[in-house]
């Protein structure tokens, strides 16, 4: 059994974003969405510069440097949506949410 609050392996689901098949990574904990900077490059996602780069803390500990974000459609199962991901180097090709 898996302590209250600890999540033995990722929480994983296929999703769709700008026309293509993705993996998102799932994070319950989490207050915001992020996208790996290399998916969203890949992906051409349009990205909007903040007045300057922010610095935030995810759950792991690690510190996040997001210079960019982009507003995409997102769509799981039957359901769509809008989101703003943050763009950041975490690392994986995740779509982070």
């Amino acid at each position: 059994m898996v302590p209250a609050g600890q999540i033995s392996s990722p929480l994983t689901a296929m999703a769709h974003l700008c026309g293509r098949s993705i993996l998102a990574l799932l994070d319950t904990g989490s207050c915001v969405s992020f996208i790996q900077s290399a998916l969203a490059e890949e992906l051409q996602l349009s990205q909007e510069v903040p007045e300057q780069p922010f610095q935030i803390r995810v759950a792991s500990g690690a510190t996040l440097l997001v210079q960019t974000r982009a507003r995409v459609l997102l769509q799981m199962g039957d359901q769509k949506f809008m989101s703003t991901l943050l763009v950041a180097d975490i690392g994986q090709r995740w779509y982070w949410g």
